[in-house]
């Protein structure tokens, strides 16, 4: 009987002709590579929870608009008449029943200029003073009710010093008119960026600082007016600008800017 043997397969390894990938080439610098951070995480829902509470604050502003829509009705007429005529400025004060409507107007829109900062420029405000938008626009909110309680005691002191409580008591009520009148002038350009969310944020702030000013030019040419009219001094006048209008907004602005 013939036998035969098998043997196995002879395989020779040579480390030359084998490859053998790099790490460099597993993992090239072309590669991106993602890590999921659970405090990234957190700081999103914190963002989300953020902006639920600025649309909850928005909506309460404007239930609050729709409350208040006779009163600015009615008083939105008047006071664009007397923007530019100091003489329909008395007459609205003269009419009892406007002028009470034009003070809760003028509370209303005290909420519209730190509603809009914090609406258009809340990514903003947490990159550069890192507090959450609700916070800064309540600090906005007391700030300029500090002006406002500022201001009003600056006015009954000029009142009790001057002896003249009615020149200084209608500059305080023409200046609710020209808050009131900024807001009309603000409104439109406030909506441009939501209309067209290519133009830049520094376009916007340009554009609402131009209407603010222009409309505190024309309230200061007003208290000139009245001023002169009660046979005060340019030296008063001055004076008046220093206390009562550059001084306290100088100061709101500077602790609103470095909180």
């Amino acid at each position: 009987m013939e036998q035969t043997c098998a043997y196995p397969i002879e395989y020779n390894y040579n480390p030359q002709s084998d490859s053998v990938m790099s790490v460099a080439s597993l993992w090239s610098s072309k590669n991106e590579y993602y890590t999921i951070d659970k405090h990234d995480e957190a700081i999103q829902n914190d963002l989300s929870q953020n902006d639920i509470i600025i649309s909850g604050i928005f909506l309460a502003f404007f239930v609050l608009l729709i409350i208040s829509s006779k009163e600015i009705l009615n008083v939105y007429p008047a006071v664009l008449k007397s923007f530019f005529t100091l003489k329909n400025h008395v007459k609205l004060e003269e009419r009892l029943a406007i002028s009470n409507q034009r003070d809760i107007v003028a509370g209303v829109v005290l909420l519209y200029y730190p509603i809009l900062v914090t609406l258009t420029f809340g990514d903003l405000i947490v990159k550069k003073y890192n507090i959450i938008p609700e916070l800064y626009l309540l600090i906005v909110f007391i700030g300029l009710t500090c002006l406002w309680l500022v201001r009003k005691g600056l006015f009954k002191l000029l009142s009790w010093l001057m002896r003249e409580k009615n020149a200084f008591r209608f500059i305080e009520k023409i200046s609710y008119n020209y808050l009131i009148s900024s807001v009309i002038l603000t409104f439109p350009a406030a909506m441009i960026g939501f209309f067209w969310p290519e133009i830049s944020d520094g376009t916007i702030v340009n554009i609402l600082l131009y209407c603010c000013l222009f409309v505190y030019f024309i309230y200061l040419t007003k208290t000139w007016q009245i001023i002169i009219s009660r046979r005060l001094s340019l030296f008063f006048y001055i004076l008046y600008l220093c206390t009562l209008e550059f001084l306290p907004i100088a100061l709101i602005v500077n602790l609103i800017l470095s909180i």
